[in-house]
């Protein structure tokens, strides 16, 4: 095995996206990401990893992770290290691709599935200070918009005790054996321990 090769492997965490696409091309790591987020009582129908999408003018873009939800909820999960390529306009942008490629012709507009596009970001994009940092239009008049867009920014830099915290170390981590969550620990392991994952 080539050592630089092996030294490069040894610092990969699981928010490095070259290493993120091949951990979680792993049904269990993915439910781990959207049952920490969103509680355990959700089910996965599908998922996808590195899902390359394009509008009809011929630009496309590689979505990390799009989750289906048993109940239809559509999820976007981005591991995202770059300020720059975590903006709302890219969040936007995401949202939009999705709509077109998930609703059909005759569908009534009430059908359209809720949609999540989560952000798991390296730095605090927004200096916040907070972990969760979720975008919701309003109205004017301070109503709920309700266009079943939710925008969700995890800020990874905050690892405190909660499951959600505690998660975001593990996604920060380069060494399994200090991470908290058997599934990520058992799969970064594979790749970085044993003859068959390296």
């Amino acid at each position: 095995m080539n050592q630089q090769y092996l030294e490069i492997l040894e610092i990969l965490r699981p928010i490095d996206n070259e290493f993120m696409k091949v951990l979680f091309k792993n049904q269990n790591c993915v439910e781990l990401l959207v049952k920490t987020i969103f509680g355990d009582d959700v089910s996965l129908m599908k998922f996808e990893t590195e899902d390359e999408r394009k509008n009809l003018q011929g630009r496309s873009i590689g979505m990390d992770i799009v989750v289906t939800l048993s109940d239809g909820r559509i999820i976007d999960i981005e591991m995202e290290r770059s300020t720059e390529n975590a903006t709302p306009l890219r969040a936007r942008y995401h949202a939009s691709i999705l709509d077109c490629s998930e609703s059909f012709a005759g569908e009534e507009w009430n059908q359209i599935e809720e949609m999540y596009v989560i952000f798991i970001c390296e730095k605090d994009v927004f200096n916040t200070k907070q972990l969760v940092n979720p975008i919701e239009r309003y109205m004017v008049n301070g109503d709920l918009f309700n266009d079943k867009l939710h925008i969700i920014y995890l800020n990874a830099s905050i690892q405190d005790e909660s499951p959600l915290g505690l998660l975001m170390h593990d996604l920060m981590c380069s060494d399994p054996s200090q991470m908290y969550y058997e599934v990520l620990r058992t799969r970064v392991s594979y790749f970085k321990k044993s003859e068959r994952g390296s």
